[in-house]
């Protein structure tokens, strides 16, 4: 009985140091990711975050665990990202999602990604996001579209000063400014 339980013992101290190395591989490779990857339980505490999370959203080592998944979320996206957990616990195996997070110092990250639910006894045990970040992206085209309204509002225009007018209202719509001098 005594050479059994040596042997038991052995053998889970093989399986931990197993999975104590499957899960720093894991963890490295999900830190060495560029895209933003997020694990947080179903009352939105956050269990872990990766280092390109981190980094992007400016928060420190201990920082995310004081906020919530919603504190990331910029308030503007909240109800539609809440729409898309529900979906997947209600039981839809995975779902695409745009949204934007907001960083610890109030600037807006636009991402795309994939959340997924894990489920223990039908019950959700933990939510997994995996964003990339399109930031640039969506600015580009926000500055294309601009572009192309003020080239439209240049061929429109017949007076000067309502042409001025009108690329302030265009200008300060996408950049937010107070005013313009030309």
């Amino acid at each position: 009985v005594i050479g059994l339980q040596k042997k038991l013992t052995v053998i889970q101290k093989e399986h931990t140091r197993v999975l104590e190395r499957t899960n720093h591989h894991f963890k490295e490779i999900f830190n060495s990711s560029t895209d933003l990857i997020q694990i947080f339980k179903p009352k939105g505490e956050i269990i872990f975050v990766n280092d390109a999370w981190q980094s992007k959203l400016g928060y420190g080592d201990d920082d995310h665990q004081e906020i919530k998944f919603l504190d990331a979320i910029h308030p503007d996206y909240q109800r539609i990202t809440l729409e898309k957990l529900l979906k997947i616990t209600a039981g839809v195996k995975s779902e695409k999602i745009d949204t934007v997070l907001i960083s610890k110092y109030g600037k807006k990250i636009f991402v795309k990604g994939t959340l997924t639910c894990v489920f223990e006894d039908e019950s959700p045990v933990e939510y997994h996001c995996i964003f990339y970040d399109i930031t640039e992206r969506v600015r580009a085209e926000q500055a294309q579209s601009l572009y192309y309204k003020i080239a439209s509002l240049t061929i429109q225009s017949t007076e000067i000063e309502d042409f001025y007018n009108q690329v302030f209202q265009e200008i300060s719509n996408f950049l937010k400014v107070k005013n313009l001098a030309i």
